[in-house]
C-alpha cells in the first residue's frame, strides 16, 4: 500500500513540474510585441475620440481627416521603427533567467509538496488503511447530506454513530444520542443498553436513570417491576422532584395495586410537570387512584370521569369453605383481569374484603390502571382473585387465590371463580 502511494505521488509531482517548466521556458525574452500592441490600442483610442468630436461638431470634416492622417502616420512610424531597431535579446542574461527559474521550480515544487503533506496531511493512513475507512464511515453521511440537501435516515444516523463509537468508546453524548434514536425506532432493548453505557461513562443522573428504566419497561411490554423500579428508585433518590420519575413510580405502584403510593407519586408529579398534555394525563391518573381508594367526589372534582363502554366481564367470586376459617374478615381481596398474552399489568382491578364475599363484580375499561392497558385492548383475558395476607397488591407467600380459564372479551358472559389455592 505504501509503495503504491509513493509511486503515484512521485508520478504526479513529475507531471506537475514538467507542465510548469514548459510554460516557463516558453516565455518571451523581450517586450517588442507587447509595446506594439499598446501603440495600436492607443491609436485606436485616439481615432475613437476623433470620431466622437467630429460627430459632436467640435471639429470639421477636413480637420478630422487631417488629424486622422497624423495618427495613422505616427502608428506606421512606430511599427516601422520597431521592425528596424528592435532585435530579440540574445545576451546570456536574457536566456538564462527562464532556465534558472525552471530549475528552481523543478527542485522546490516536490520538496514543498512533501513538507506540506507532512504538516497538514495524514501520513498514518498510509500505514493503517483502516483508519481511512473508519473516518469515511463517520464523514460520508454528512457529505452526502450536504450534497443532496436531504436529511440522513435513522439507519444512516445509527450506522454513523455506531462507527464513531467503535473508535471513541467514551463519547457519552454520542451514546445518549444513539439511545434516543433507538427509542424513536422502538428498539428499546438497545436503547436501554446505550443509556447504561452513558451511566458507565458519566455516572448516575436522575434523567438517564429514568430514561433507562422507561426503555427497559417498554422492552418488556410495559412491565415496570424489577430492574425498572430499582432504577426509578435511584433516580428519585438523586432528584425527589423528577417529574417523569414520579410518573413512572406511580405507574409501578399502581401495577402492584398500591394505589396510595401511586396517588402520592402522581400528586408530587403534578407539581413538577409543566407540559399541558402530560398534566392532563397525570390529573386523570390521580382521579382514578382516588376512585380506587374510595375517596368520594375526588374524581369529579378534578374533571375526570370514568371510562364508559367497551367489553365487560361479570365474575362471581366465592371462597372455598375450608379456607374461610384461615382468613380474617378484614383481609384484603384483589379481583383483577390480566391479558392472556402480554404484560402482567392488571387491566382492571377491584379491591374488596373477605367479608364482602361471596359477591358478583363487573370488570370493564373504567377500572383500568394504566392508559392503553385495558380489557378492550385484548382478545382474551383471565380473571384472578387473591386474598392478600399483607394487605398489598404484591403477591406473597401464604396468600390464597383462584383464577379462571381464558375468557374472550367479545363474549358478554358471567364466570364463576373460587379462591381455593395457596401461594407456597
Amino acid at each position: 500500500m505504501a509503495v503504491i502511494f509513493f509511486l503515484s505521488a512521485t508520478a504526479l509531482c513529475l507531471l506537475a513540474v514538467a507542465l510548469l517548466v514548459v510554460v516557463i521556458l516558453r516565455q518571451p525574452s523581450n517586450s517588442r510585441t507587447d509595446r506594439l500592441q499598446k501603440n495600436v490600442q492607443i491609436a485606436r483610442q485616439r481615432l475613437d475620440d476623433l470620431k466622437q468630436r467630429e460627430r459632436s461638431e467640435q471639429l470639421s470634416s477636413d480637420e478630422a481627416a487631417l488629424q486622422q492622417q497624423e495618427i495613422e502616420r505616427g502608428l506606421l512610424d512606430d511599427i516601422t521603427g520597431a521592425d528596424i531597431t528592435e532585435e530579440p535579446q540574445s545576451d546570456s542574461r536574457g536566456s538564462k533567467v527562464p532556465q534558472w527559474t525552471a530549475v528552481c521550480v523543478a527542485i522546490s515544487f516536490p520538496i514543498t509538496a512533501a513538507v506540506l503533506y507532512l504538516l497538514l496531511g495524514e501520513p498514518s493512513i498510509i500505514a493503517d488503511p483502516e483508519l481511512a475507512s473508519r473516518q469515511a464511515a463517520i464523514d460520508q453521511p454528512q457529505d452526502s447530506q450536504a450534497s443532496t440537501g436531504e436529511r440522513p435516515s435513522f439507519d444512516q444516523m445509527i450506522q454513523t454513530l455506531q462507527s464513531h463509537l467503535e473508535v471513541d468508546t467514551e463519547d457519552a453524548q454520542g451514546w445518549a444520542t444513539l439511545a434516543q434514536i433507538y427509542v424513536v425506532e422502538q428498539r428499546f432493548g438497545e436503547a436501554a443498553a446505550a443509556f447504561a453505557r452513558v451511566r458507565a461513562i458519566n455516572g448516575d443522573s436522575a434523567d438517564v436513570l429514568v430514561r433507562q428504566a422507561d426503555a427497559l419497561a417498554m422492552a418488556n411490554n410495559g412491565n415496570l417491576q424489577g430492574e425498572p423500579s430499582e432504577l426509578i428508585g435511584k433516580a428519585l433518590t438523586l432528584d425527589p422532584q423528577h417529574g417523569s420519575g414520579l410518573w413512572l413510580a406511580g405507574l409501578a405502584a399502581a401495577a402492584r395495586g398500591d394505589f396510595q403510593a401511586a396517588l402520592d407519586h402522581w400528586t408530587d408529579a403534578e407539581q413538577n410537570i409543566t407540559n399541558e398534555e402530560s398534566l392532563l394525563e397525570i390529573r386523570r391518573l390521580i382521579g382514578e387512584a382516588r376512585a380506587r381508594l374510595g375517596v368520594s367526589g375526588e374524581s369529579e372534582a378534578i374533571g375526570v370521569s370514568p371510562v364508559a363502554g367497551g367489553p365487560s366481564i361479570q365474575v362471581s367470586v366465592e371462597i372455598q369453605p375450608d379456607i374461610v376459617a384461615e382468613v380474617k374478615p378484614d383481609d384484603v381481596v384483589f379481583i383483577f383481569a390480566q391479558a392472556a398474552q402480554g404484560p402482567p399489568v392488571p387491566l382492571a382491578v377491584i379491591k374488596r374484603q373477605v367479608k364482602d364475599l361471596p359477591a358478583t363484580f363487573e370488570l370493564d375499561d373504567s377500572l383500568a390502571m394504566v392508559p392503553n392497558m385495558k380489557i378492550s385492548a385484548f382478545d382474551e383475558v383471565k380473571v384472578v382473585a387473591r386474598i392478600s395476607r399483607s394487605g398489598t397488591a404484591q403477591q406473597g407467600s401464604g396468600d390464597f387465590f383462584g383464577q379462571t380459564g381464558l375468557i374472550r372479551t367479545s363474549d358478554e358472559q358471567e364466570v364463576k371463580l373460587t379462591i381455593s389455592e395457596q401461594v407456597p
